[in-house]
C-alpha cells in the first residue's frame, strides 16, 4: 500500500473517521475490554512515536487503562489529541516522509507487529465490528504505518 493514490485516499479517510466525537466516546470507556484496552494503547503508541522526544512518554508507559486515558484525554481535553493527530496527518503526507528514519520505521513496525501478534490485520478488525470507533482508530494506526514504512513484514 505504500505510497499510492488509493492508500493516500485510504489513509485520509482514516484521519478524517477519528475525530473529537470518536477521542469522546473513547474516553466514556470506564472498564475497557482486553480489545478495547489493546485498541487504545495502539493509538498511544502510535502518537507517542512522533512526538518531540522532550514531550515522548516511556513505551513502557501505556500498561494501565488510567494512564491511557490521560494520554488520550489529558488536559484540556480531547480536543488535544485531535491536534497531535492533525499535526501527525501532515507529517506523515509530507513529500520527505518516505525517508523516515530507520530507527522510527523499526519502532512502527514493532509496534504494529506486537499489535497484531500472529494475526493479519483483517481478522483483528473482525473483533471489533460491534465498536466501530475502536475500528476507525485501528485502521487510522494501521493504516498510517503502512503508509509510512516501504515494506511490510
Amino acid at each position: 500500500m505504500f505510497r499510492t493514490a488509493h492508500a493516500r485516499e485510504k489513509l485520509n479517510e482514516a484521519f478524517r473517521a477519528v475525530g473529537v466525537s470518536a477521542i469522546d466516546e473513547i474516553a466514556r470507556i470506564k472498564r475497557p475490554s482486553r480489545a478495547a484496552f489493546e485498541a487504545c494503547r495502539l493509538l498511544c503508541l502510535f502518537v507517542n512515536t512522533f512526538r518531540d522526544a522532550s514531550k515522548r512518554w516511556p513505551m513502557e508507559s501505556f500498561t494501565s487503562w488510567t494512564t491511557i486515558q490521560h494520554f488520550i484525554v489529558g488536559s484540556p481535553g480531547s480536543n488535544k489529541l485531535c491536534t497531535e493527530l492533525m499535526q501527525l496527518k501532515k507529517t506523515v503526507f509530507r513529500p520527505n516522509t518516505q525517508h523516515v528514519s530507520q530507527p522510527l520505521q523499526m519502532t512502527l513496525v514493532r509496534i504494529r507487529d506486537e499489535f497484531l501478534g500472529d494475526q493479519t490485520e483483517e481478522s483483528v478488525l473482525r473483533q471489533f465490528m460491534t465498536h466501530k470507533t475502536l475500528k476507525q482508530v485501528i485502521i487510522l494506526v494501521l493504516t498510517a504505518i503502512n503508509f509510512v514504512v516501504p515494506f511490510s513484514s
